[in-house]
């Protein structure tokens, strides 16, 4: 498992080679993401009493990185849909329909 996401020793100096336009290093980009949080709330009874809830909301957070730090995080999510592709290949093979 620590191969998969470049933890163990022999992994993790492995990179993804990607050719960079050196003109736009360093560049900020700049995007939306949604994300889901859990916010206390805090509601009135109609007894009087109050009572704390938590409710999940999904709000739009702005979010900004390099390409270079862009390319780092994607490396694993790469690894996921490589792996999943060849279970599958090896699942629809070894199937003896």
């Amino acid at each position: 498992m620590s191969c998969m996401y470049r933890t163990c020793s022999n992994c993790k100096h492995k990179t993804f080679h990607t050719t960079l336009d050196p003109s736009t290093k360093g560049n900020v980009n700049i995007w939306e993401e949604r994300v889901t949080r859990s916010v206390p709330i805090t509601k009135k009874c109609k007894d009087g009493s109050t009572e704390e809830k938590e409710v999940r909301n999904v709000l739009i957070e702005k979010r900004h990185t390099s390409v270079e730090m862009l390319v780092d995080l994607i490396q694993d999510h790469i690894y996921n849909i490589k792996h999943q592709f060849e279970r599958l290949r090896r699942l629809r093979d070894a199937d003896p329909e």
